[in-house]
């Protein structure tokens, strides 16, 4: 953990997460894009940082 963030490591691909999840990557880049905007991940230098109380909230809002 990073000043309040969880670093995922080792560095993924959005193609990774994409053959992870089975989903495409086009669709992993949409919602990260989505999820930077809403505050609850970023990405810097290759690496993904989530703010895990910050996707909490996202996730009560989606339901």
């Amino acid at each position: 953990e990073v000043d309040g963030w969880v670093v995922l490591n080792p560095r993924l691909t959005h193609q990774m997460l994409a053959d992870m999840l089975g989903i495409r990557r086009e669709t992993v880049t949409l919602h990260l894009h989505q999820l930077t905007a809403m505050g609850a991940v970023r990405v810097d230098g290759g690496h993904f940082y989530l703010d895990r109380h910050r996707l909490r909230e996202v996730i009560t809002l989606a339901r």
